[in-house]
């Protein structure tokens, strides 16, 4: 009875395994969705190639090998279908990701590390550092999603702020070309600041991606921008919602909000009417309920020049 009720339990996980399989080439999560949820599913590889592993062990080939021989076929094979998998991603709706074939081996080697039929040493030392090994590769691939809740956690609480840089998570809410970190500089601020490192290309810049979306009961979106060197630096500021993002054209300059600043030497405080955010689209009116996107760029500048952004946030 327990041999049935074994052989089913195998073939309810080759299921779901087969099933799982198609999302590794469709699917997938979007842009606009939450950086802990994009964590999460990356961490699908890492119980997906657990499960498989589980399913090769007990089959009768394996069986038949000694430990050494089935830890170095599983995780061989772990290798080798990790990076075939990637290399068949190219051209579909997924990317290729090298990040994704260390969580496989993960997977895998979480599997034998604690699998008491492949674990079985003449001493236990071996044993112990094997099994720590595999958590702390496991918590490695669970900090991305930790620090992501943390600071996911941290945005709401501190919203109508949307980013102050007193805590490096924040430096994940923020995506764009330029090269981006968080500094402390007395001589200027007394709090910490993410340094803009903006270059010659076409357009260069910082766009907060991560944020509460809902600026609604606001009027104003407030920043503070220090400029160190150029007298007169012309940014530009960009706001999109969902709808553009979702919509058939993400480039269509009519269906957003654009504006330009000059910037002085010094500290900069630039204030973004939000009633003119929200009429910007020719063809309908921009949901406040569902920001998407807040960017600061610059277009072909002579030489590279840098920027330090303070305070992001809504006022009334």
């Amino acid at each position: 009875m327990r041999t049935v009720s074994n052989q089913s339990f195998k073939i309810l996980l080759l299921l779901g395994l087969l099933i799982a399989s198609v999302f590794l080439f469709i699917g997938g999560p979007s842009e606009e969705m939450a950086r802990s949820l994009k964590h999460l599913w990356n961490l699908g590889h890492v119980g997906y190639f657990y499960v498989l592993s589980y399913l090769l062990a007990h089959t009768a080939l394996l069986k038949k090998r000694s430990r050494m021989i089935q830890w170095i076929l599983l995780l061989g094979f772990g290798l080798l279908l990790g990076a075939l998998i990637e290399v068949l991603q190219y051209g579909s709706a997924r990317e290729a990701d090298i990040g994704d074939i260390v969580r496989d081996l993960t997977g895998s080697f979480l599997y034998l590390a604690f699998s008491n039929r492949l674990m079985k040493w003449s001493s236990e030392w071996p044993f112990y550092v094997v099994k720590v090994a595999a958590i702390l590769l496991l918590m490695v691939q669970l900090a991305p999603l930790t620090d992501a809740l943390r600071d996911e956690a941290h945005a709401r609480a501190q919203f109508p702020v949307l980013s102050s840089f007193e805590s490096r998570l924040e430096l994940d809410r923020w995506d764009g070309s330029a090269r981006r970190a968080i500094v402390t500089l007395p001589e200027i601020s007394s709090t910490s600041l993410m340094q803009v490192d903006l270059t010659t290309a076409r357009y260069s810049g910082v766009g907060l991606k991560y944020f509460p979306s809902d600026f609604s009961a606001y009027p104003f979106l407030k920043l503070r921008v220090f400029n160190p060197e150029e007298p007169s630096l012309k940014i530009t500021l960009r706001m999109h919602d969902l709808a553009h993002e979702q919509g058939p054209d993400p480039y269509a300059s009519n269906d957003r909000f654009r504006t330009t600043f000059m910037l002085k030497q010094g500290w900069n405080d630039l204030t973004v009417d939000l009633n003119a955010v929200r009429q910007a689209p020719k063809r309908r009116e921009m949901s406040m309920t569902e920001i998407a996107d807040v960017s600061l760029f610059v277009s072909r500048q002579k030489k590279p020049h840098s920027l330090y952004l303070d305070d992001v946030f809504l006022s009334q």
